[in-house]
């Protein structure tokens, strides 16, 4: 009889303290990862239900480039004017890797808790870097010219793609100007232009 009550004692508190953190508010995310643009709506204090527990989270810098350093800003608690320790309990940032991603911070106190996530956003914004590969750009009227291409690195992709525009009439003296557009899987771009020069 007394194991009886014991339990349903324990049943009472636990459903009190569900009660209690029933209006953690937890983040509202609308992400978009384009290489160009991230929008990152989140909650940034959330509370239980009497408001005697709250935990926010710190101010920081949360959208990031990714391979840079993400320094964690953390977050406070307080039950009524009590200060608590917040731990962070799940992180899943990848500084190396272009995506969203979460931090969930905890704090307690007695038997109640509160959680609050954090939204981390790594983007890749920087376009590559081209270079002119090297090549014969001055000629003789009526000469052949032979574009030598370009050559680009990434920060974060291995592939680039290239897109060109300008012509050479080998037949008239001018100057020309090829214009070269170099792209990563996101849409990042440089341009870089030669110059090639028909001469008599």
């Amino acid at each position: 009889m007394r194991r009886l009550w014991l339990l349903i004692i324990a049943i009472i508190i636990a459903l009190f303290a569900l009660s209690c953190n029933g209006n953690t508010t937890l983040p509202t995310t609308d992400i978009t990862t384009s290489g160009i643009t991230s929008q990152t709506t989140q909650t940034t204090v959330s509370s239980t239900q009497d408001g005697n527990l709250r935990i926010a989270l710190n101010p920081g810098v949360d959208t990031i480039e990714v391979n840079t350093e993400f320094i964690d800003a953390g977050a406070r608690a307080f039950y009524g004017d009590l200060e608590l320790v917040v731990r962070s309990v799940e992180n899943t940032v990848d500084v190396d890797v272009v995506g969203a991603y979460y931090i969930k911070y905890l704090a307690s106190y007695n038997e109640l808790e509160i959680e609050i996530i954090r939204i981390v956003v790594v983007l890749d914004t920087t376009p590559p870097v081209a270079f002119l590969n090297p090549g014969i750009d001055t000629i003789k009227v009526g000469g052949t010219w032979i574009d030598a291409g370009v050559t680009a690195e990434d920060n974060y992709f291995d592939n680039y793609f290239v897109a060109f525009h300008g012509t050479v009439d080998t037949n008239t003296i001018g100057t020309y100007t090829i214009t070269y557009v170099v792209y990563d899987e996101l849409g990042n771009s440089t341009t870089i232009i030669r110059i090639v020069d028909v001469v008599d």
